[in-house]
């Protein structure tokens, strides 16, 4: 399993976009976890549907320490960490599933 890691500092207008790209790949075997990092905006509400895994920082700690939340929490015996406005092509998670 991938677990796909997405650190977020008030993102609500892209990471929907984002996690749409992330559910179209045909590689289903993933987890996604978000974790909204001192966010003051709507996308902890916006995300909480559509993640398998939602961590709220109450103060922002900045993008390194989310990730490392993130993959504290990660079940996946592969990381990936992506920015909340990363748009992924078609195959990028087979492939690195294979590698």
């Amino acid at each position: 399993m991938i677990s796909i890691v997405i650190p977020a500092y008030n993102e609500e207008s892209y990471i929907l976009n984002t996690i749409k790209y992330i559910k179209n790949q045909s590689f289903k075997d993933y987890e996604i976890i978000v974790v909204c990092d001192g966010c003051t905006d709507s996308t902890s509400k916006i995300v909480k549907n559509h993640v398998d895994k939602l961590i709220v920082n109450k103060t922002r700690t900045g993008p390194a320490d989310a990730k490392n939340t993130g993959a504290k929490h990660a079940k996946g015996d592969k990381l990936v960490f992506l920015d909340a406005d990363t748009l992924l092509t078609e195959g990028v998670l087979k492939n690195i599933h294979l590698a």
